[in-house]
């Protein structure tokens, strides 16, 4: 009795233990520097791009491939993640997280890295919206509409982008197959724990009813 009471002492104290994760896009096509771009403006351009992790994770940054964009000549980028309207297909009223913008004082094309403001955590097959609009000024997404390659977590339920001129009150689906240039990192649980967690489930279960049939 007393050595299978031990090994469901261990099995407990491993299956409380964190899984371990690592670092890994999310989901991504980056750079994609190209002459393709869409206008993020205050108040009228808007884009939205939906995406569907595989994984549970959580987000750490986004990267964004942007031209025009000057904080020093006034320009203020918002991008934000909200969760899906099911109904619409477009994102909801529920906001996620939100993530603070870099500063910048060239008006070429670059890629800006928007860090995580707080904690984001996404939920495994549950849809997401990426929404980047502007408080103040204006500037371009810019991206291609060839050479694309997805990759990361998500990278087989990329949906294709959504523009709005009237700051989110409505959407339209881009015509074509642009892709706007975006990466979207964070740090996603190692497969393989879940499966030994799982197995350690089953025997600490294994040892519990072993243990009542004896008492």
């Amino acid at each position: 009795m007393k050595r299978i009471a031990a090994k469901i002492g261990v099995l407990a104290l491993a299956l409380s233990s964190p899984i371990p994760a690592y670092a890994a896009v999310i989901i991504g096509n980056g750079p994609l520097a190209g002459p393709n771009s869409t206008s993020i403006a205050v108040g009228a351009g808007q884009a939205a791009f939906k995406f569907t992790p595989n994984n549970s994770s959580s987000v750490s940054d986004v990267q964004l491939r942007l031209a025009g964009y000057s904080t020093t000549g006034g320009d203020v980028a918002v991008v934000r993640l909200y969760a899906d309207d099911s109904v619409n297909n477009v994102p909801s009223a529920t906001l996620v997280g939100s993530f603070t913008s870099p500063s910048s004082s060239s008006t070429g094309q670059a890629t800006f890295t928007f860090n995580v403001s707080g904690t984001i955590n996404l939920a495994a097959n549950t849809p997401y919206w990426l929404v980047v609009d502007a408080s103040a000024g204006s500037f371009t997404w810019n991206g291609s509409t060839s050479g694309i390659t997805w990759t990361g977590d998500c990278a087989a339920n990329a949906t294709p982008y959504k523009t709005s001129s009237n700051d989110g009150a409505s959407y339209t689906a881009f015509s074509g197959s642009p892709a706007y240039g975006l990466q979207i990192d964070g740090v996603v649980p190692e497969p393989h724990e879940y499966a030994m967690v799982a197995g350690m489930g089953l025997l600490a279960f294994g040892f519990w009813r072993r243990r009542t049939a004896m008492a």
